[in-house]
């Protein structure tokens, strides 16, 4: 056995940090939280809606059909990523030319 003395007070000096760590953690989470719950129309003007949005998404239909299959989500983007890419080709961008607007080329 070791007839060394155990000191705990260094811990004292760790406080400090975890305490501004956890506060830097717990504001944003408020802040995050106090936004979900409140609807803005612009010009910094807030009014609460409570949790209507969260009742209107786990009411919808369409919110069940996208979660029953994230597959067919996954293979719809990577067709969308594909028809981008041809709207790009350089015989639709040149002047005058029907297709996407110009800076899309």
């Amino acid at each position: 056995m070791s007839s060394k003395t155990v000191n705990q007070k260094a811990w004292w000096l760790v406080l400090p940090v975890v305490v501004l760590v956890g506060f830097n953690a717990i504001v944003p989470l408020m802040v995050v939280v106090n936004y979900s719950v409140q609807e803005t129309f612009g010009n910094n003007r807030f009014f609460f809606e409570g949790v209507k949005w969260f009742e209107e998404v786990v009411h919808s239909p369409r919110f069940y059909a996208r979660a029953a299959a994230p597959a067919a989500v996954h293979r719809d983007r990577a067709a969308d990523r594909g028809a981008a890419r041809r709207w790009r080709s350089p015989s639709r961008c040149r002047a005058g030319a029907p297709g996407p607007p110009r800076a899309w080329c």
